[in-house]
């Protein structure tokens, strides 16, 4: 988890021992993140209508409270990350399910890896923008006829 988010729970967790603390023996301790002031399950329709408020003070469209799953799993996909892992985080069973929803980003991560790879290859020392690296890469000869073998590379020739 990011530190910030690690913050922000701790910084929650305080909030629930004081109100553990003023409710005494009235609290249920059902040991839940998300909870009323007695202890018990939030309520689902003012989780929604805290989040819709939340979300208009900040100018953002208006969602769902479940899109921001969404959102985490395309963000991070978008990203690069081994969709094995976003399906780890997400819970889902089997990384299949994670890559049947999501397979619509799939053609431009496909473009994008095939760029990359390509860079890879055959690019000189230029960043995407034309400009020199700051460190010249190494560039591969006969690129297209490599046979990579565990971790080293070699030539065909």
């Amino acid at each position: 988890m990011p530190e910030e988010t690690i913050k922000q729970l701790k910084k929650h967790s305080l909030l629930i021992c004081r109100e553990k603390q003023e409710a005494g023996q009235d609290y249920c301790d059902n040991d839940l993140v998300v909870c009323n002031e007695s202890g018990m399950p939030a309520n689902s329709s003012n989780l929604r209508r805290i989040f819709r408020n939340i979300t208009k003070k900040a100018g953002n469209p208006r969602i769902r409270f479940h899109d921001m799953r969404h959102t985490h799993a395309t963000l991070l996909l978008l990203q690069g990350v081994n969709p094995k892992i976003v399906s780890e985080r997400l819970g889902h069973t089997d990384v299949r399910i994670t890559i049947d929803t999501y397979s619509h980003l799939l053609p431009s991560m496909q473009k994008e890896t095939a760029q990359n790879f390509g860079k890879m290859l055959f690019d000189d020392s230029t960043s995407d923008n034309g400009t020199p690296t700051e460190k010249p890469k190494e560039k591969i000869k006969n690129g297209p006829r490599l046979l990579l073998k565990g971790m080293s590379i070699t030539s065909l020739n």
